[in-house]
């Protein structure tokens, strides 16, 4: 409707009126969603708006980072991993065709106990460095920082299907944006972030301090290279547009939102100065946002139609998912939260804790059981979306 009331009202004032020029270029726009423009713009790119606000509350009301963070995991965090269960084990065609990957990734759950063994040995052995195995645990929340670049990037691509975009260049520029303009920025926070500087033994990130550009360097190259990367892309748009191709507007309105506020993110000041805990629900709200949509679209497309006057039963089925995910996540949350010092709860287990073997306590069983939740989340969700490689997916996505 825009395209033709442009065109009738070029037709009063000539070919070169810049309403028809307008109507040109809204034609070359092309505006097909994965779930729908609501929706795609709510959940799909609009998380950043969360993330946003969630710094303001921070910076300018002051909310508590402890409480933030708590909310986030009862709310966003641990439910999307609830929706991977509804998505795999509550699904009898996922549990016979899954089998093996879903019954044999419950093993993960096993990491606790296998650390739980390596510490008390190497206690009973005298060896200095017996905690040590403790710190596999940081190379997973570097992994959880990959799983949501890849599901940005999914996204990424299911828009190029959406628009049967074929050209590989763009696949390549695209690919780089996503993880150059994500993981730049994230190397940057990691190199100047104070906490983990001091954990590191590292010396302060402040010009004149002591080997300060030992380590400044890295970030300053990490930001070259992003920009490097949306100056890439940015001419790969205009050429494109030179040559008269339809622009697809769903993927840039997407990159336009998610890179510079992952940008913004990772190298505000007042992120950097708040607790290394409270950027996890930073960097992960959009990504929770984008997970709970295309679950629900999976699981839509599974079903056949809701018949006309049938409403209730699709509201009920989604109370019940609502319902079933915030249980999971404010038990998760109170898990974490009675584990972790920083969070500064209810010294419900690592205060005074009593030791269950030689050099292991309560709290690391239940530090290494709450990491096993999202280990498990990791291997099983990079399996189960594969549209490339399995039609039932493909079907479900839409792209089929």
């Amino acid at each position: 409707m825009l395209v033709t009331a442009t065109k009738n009202l070029a037709a009063d004032s000539g070919d070169r009126s810049p309403v028809r020029h307008a109507g040109a270029w809204a034609h070359r726009i092309s505006a097909t969603w994965i779930i729908g423009l609501r929706a795609d713009l709510v959940f799909l790119s609009g998380g950043v708006v969360v993330g946003y606000a969630i710094v303001f509350a921070y910076t300018v009301w002051r909310f508590d980072v402890t409480l933030l963070w708590f909310a986030w995991l009862a709310v966003l965090g641990g439910p999307h991993l609830f929706a991977t269960y509804t998505r795999t084990y509550f699904s009898r065609a996922e549990r016979q065709s899954r089998a093996g990957l879903l019954w044999s990734s419950l093993g993960l759950f096993l990491v606790s106990p296998v650390i739980a063994v390596l510490i008390g040995a190497s206690s009973v052995a005298g060896f200095a460095w017996h905690r040590a195995s403790l710190l596999g645990f940081i190379a997973a929340s570097l992994w959880a920082y990959w799983h949501l670049i890849r599901q940005h990037y999914g996204l990424v691509r299911l828009y190029g299907r959406k628009h049967d975009d074929r050209d590989k260049i763009d696949y390549r520029i695209d690919w780089l944006l996503v993880h150059v303009g994500l993981l730049a920025p994230f190397v940057a926070l990691l190199a100047g972030h104070p906490e983990l500087r001091a954990n590191l033994q590292l010396p302060p990130d402040a010009p004149g301090a002591a080997g300060f550009e030992s380590v400044n360097w890295l970030k300053d190259l990490c930001l070259s290279a992003l920009g490097l990367v949306v100056a890439a892309f940015l001419v790969r748009q205009i050429y494109r547009a030179t040559k008269g191709r339809r622009v697809n507007g769903p993927k840039l309105i997407l990159l336009l939102l998610v890179v510079p506020y992952y940008f913004f993110i990772c190298t505000s000041s007042e992120v950097q100065a708040a607790p290394l805990f409270a950027v996890a629900p930073l960097l992960a709200i959009p990504h929770d946002l984008q997970y709970h949509a295309m679950v629900w679209l999976y699981n839509r497309n599974q079903k056949p139609a809701v018949p006309e006057g049938g409403q209730s039963g699709a509201i009920i089925a989604v109370s019940l998912y609502a319902a079933g995910a915030l249980v999971f996540g404010v038990v998760l949350a109170t898990l974490s939260c009675s584990v972790d010092r920083a969070l500064a709860c209810a010294p419900l287990f690592y205060d005074a804790t009593p030791t269950v073997l030689a050099g292991l306590s309560v709290r690391d069983i239940l530090y290494t059981t709450f990491y096993g939740f999202f280990l498990h989340h990791y291997v099983i969700d990079q399996r189960i979306w594969k549209p490339d490689r399995d039609p039932r997916v493909a079907k479900g996505l839409g792209v089929g």
